[in-house]
């Protein structure tokens, strides 16, 4: 393993570690800023996990995600927050 890849690997244990204690604010606020919150943070989420799939790829090109994908995340976070 490269010391870019082990770099990575670390920065992206921290940050599921800082998303796991930082989404419990979603308990705390009001429903539409919380499904605000769960929709940023599903889009990170999501590009966390492309960056993990291809630790290099920030290496090449900005790491991101489509209109549609960005989309899906959204619906999928109101979705959850209904009720």
């Amino acid at each position: 393993m490269s010391i870019w890849e082990a770099l990575v690997e670390f920065e992206s244990r921290r940050a599921r570690a800082l998303f796991a204690t930082g989404l419990e604010v979603l308990r705390l606020i009001p429903r539409r800023p919380a499904v605000c919150v769960a929709t940023m943070a599903g889009i990170y989420r999501r590009i966390l996990e492309l960056v993990e799939r291809d630790p290099r790829l920030p290496l090449r090109r900005r790491a991101s995600l489509s209109p549609a994908a960005k989309a899906a995340v959204m619906v999928r976070s109101w979705w959850s927050a209904r009720g």
